[in-house]
C-alpha cells in the first residue's frame, strides 16, 4: 500500500527505478502503453471537470488494515515521507473510514488504521490529480468519496492510538509546498550522492516529471542539478535540452528555443563530435518547435540534420528516433498536400518499426493509422480502410479497450465505409 522514504535507498524504489527507466525511457515515457497511466488521464479529466467544487484544503480519511511490520515503519518514520503506490479511495466521513479500518480484532498480525490526509488542493494538482467521485463512485454518494492519484507523497505528521477504544491507530498525513520541496531535494541528493547513476539518468527523470505533467516539480528538479553541475560539465548541455523540452511541453516555445540554444552552444563549446546522437535529438526537438509554429521549412531543416546524424549511428536509439522523424517529415508533406512523399516517409517508419518493434505494438498501430490517413487525402478509400483496420486489430492486441486510441481507429473505419457505400 505504501512505501517509506526515511533512508535514501528507498528513493529508487519509491519514486523511479531510474536506470530502468533510462534503459527502457521509450516504452516507459509513452503513458498511452501503461493502463496506470491510462487511469491517470481518466481521473486528471475528472479533476478538470470538477476543480471549482473542491475546496483549498482537504481533509479526507481512509480505515483500512496493515500490517505490524508496516506499522512499526512508519511509526518510527515520523516527520519522514511517504508514498501511496496505488490509486487511494477515501472518504470526507471519519466515521465511515472508521468502520473500515476494523476494531483491532486482527491482532497481532494486522493493526486497524485510520490515515486522516491534509492536502492542499493547489500543491496536490499540480502533478498529481483527485476527484471528487461521490456521483460516479461503486460505493454510491453517501460515501463522500474521494479518489487520490496513485504516487502522491506525504509527510508523516503523527502516529497514535485513538483515545476512544484504543484499538485504532491514527496516521496523520499531510500534503502541502513544503512536503513537495524536501521531496525533491531528497531525491536530488540521492541521485547526486550514488556513483552509479549518470547524468543521463538523472535528465532522464526530469523528463518523466514533464511527462507526468510535473511541470514545476521538473523545473525546479533540473535547476538544482544545474546549481550543483560546474558550467563546463558534459551534463549541462543535456539538461538545457531537457529544458527545452518541458518549456516546450508548457507551451513556452520561445523559452524552449532558448534553451535548445544554450543546448547547442554548449555542445559546441565542448567539442561535441557533430556526429553524435546528442546533436539528432536535439535537432528533433527544434524541428517539431518549428514545426508546431507552422515554419515547415526550418522544421525540415533540423529534421534532415537529425537524419544524417542517425544514419551514421546505426544503434537502436538511432533507428527510434528515425522512425519519428520519417512519421514527422509525413506530416510536413501532408501539410503540403504532397501525399506520395508522405506516403513514403511512414512506410520507411514502418520498415523500421517492423524490424525492431513486436508485431503487435501500438506505435505499429499508430502507423498503419497514419498511413490510412494518407490514402484517406488521396481518395483510396479501399486502402485507407485496409490500413485502419490493421491499425484497429493491432490496437485491440496492445491497448485497453476503450483507449482513445482505439476510438479514433473505428471511427476512421466508420468513415471510410460510408464513403464506400
Amino acid at each position: 500500500m505504501a512505501s517509506l522514504m526515511k533512508n535514501l535507498e528507498d528513493l529508487t524504489i519509491v519514486w523511479l527505478d531510474v536506470d530502468r527507466i533510462h534503459e527502457n525511457r521509450d516504452d516507459y515515457f509513452d503513458t498511452k502503453t501503461n493502463l496506470r497511466e491510462y487511469l491517470y488521464v481518466q481521473l486528471n479529466q475528472l479533476y478538470n471537470e470538477n476543480i471549482s467544487s473542491l475546496e483549498e484544503t482537504l481533509i479526507v480519511y481512509r480505515g483500512q488494515s496493515i500490517s505490524c511490520d508496516e506499522l512499526e515503519k512508519i511509526k518510527n518514520n515520523v516527520n519522514g515521507l511517504i508514498s501511496m503506490n496505488t490509486y487511494l479511495s477515501t472518504t470526507r466521513i471519519k466515521d465511515l473510514a472508521l468502520t473500515y479500518a476494523g476494531n483491532g480484532s486482527n491482532r497481532p498480525s494486522y493493526e486497524s488504521i485510520l490515515f486522516e490526509i491534509t492536502l492542499d488542493k493547489n500543491v496536490a494538482t499540480k502533478s498529481k490529480p483527485l476527484a471528487d467521485i461521490k456521483d460516479r463512485s461503486y460505493f454510491g454518494m453517501g460515501e463522500e468519496e474521494i479518489l487520490l492519484s496513485m504516487g502522491i507523497i506525504f509527510k508523516i505528521q503523527s502516529v497514535e492510538l485513538l483515545v476512544e477504544d484504543g484499538m485504532v491507530w491514527q496516521v496523520k498525513l499531510i500534503l502541502n509546498e513544503s512536503v513537495v520541496n524536501k521531496e525533491i531535494e531528497m531525491l536530488f541528493n540521492y541521485l547526486k550522492t550514488n556513483s552509479t547513476t549518470s547524468i543521463s539518468n538523472i535528465g532522464t527523470l526530469g523528463l518523466l516529471l514533464g511527462q507526468r505533467g510535473d511541470y514545476e516539480k521538473a523545473e525546479r528538479y533540473y535547476q538544482m542539478i544545474l546549481n550543483e553541475l560546474p558550467e563546463d560539465h558534459w551534463g549541462v548541455p543535456i539538461i538545457f535540452n531537457n529544458m527545452g523540452v518541458l518549456y516546450n511541453d508548457m507551451g513556452h516555445n520561445k523559452k524552449a528555443l532558448k534553451y535548445y540554444t544554450k543546448s547547442y552552444e554548449t555542445y559546441q563549446m565542448q567539442k561535441v563530435s557533430e556526429n553524435d546522437i546528442l546533436y539528432a535529438n536535439l535537432y528533433h526537438n527544434m524541428g517539431s518547435l518549428y514545426y508546431e509554429d507552422n515554419d515547415n521549412k526550418t522544421a525540415l531543416k533540423y529534421f534532415t540534420k537529425a537524419f544524417e546524424i542517425c544514419h551514421n549511428n546505426p544503434t537502436l536509439p538511432s533507428l527510434l528516433l528515425s522512425a519519428t522523424l520519417h512519421t514527422d517529415m509525413s506530416g510536413i508533406f501532408e501539410d503540403n498536400e504532397d501525399f506520395n512523399k508522405a506516403l513514403e516517409e511512414l512506410q520507411c517508419t514502418l520498415k523500421i518499426q517492423l524490424k525492431i518493434l513486436p508485431s503487435n505494438h501500438f506505435r505499429i498501430a499508430a502507423t498503419y493509422n497514419n498511413i490510412g490517413g494518407i490514402y484517406l487525402g488521396k481518395g483510396d478509400y479501399k486502402t485507407a480502410l485496409q490500413n485502419f483496420e490493421k491499425a484497429l486489430d493491432i490496437g485491440l492486441q496492445s491497448l485497453p479497450p476503450d483507449h482513445e486510441n482505439i476510438q479514433t481507429y473505428s471511427e476512421h473505419i466508420k468513415l471510410v465505409t460510408e464513403r464506400l457505400n
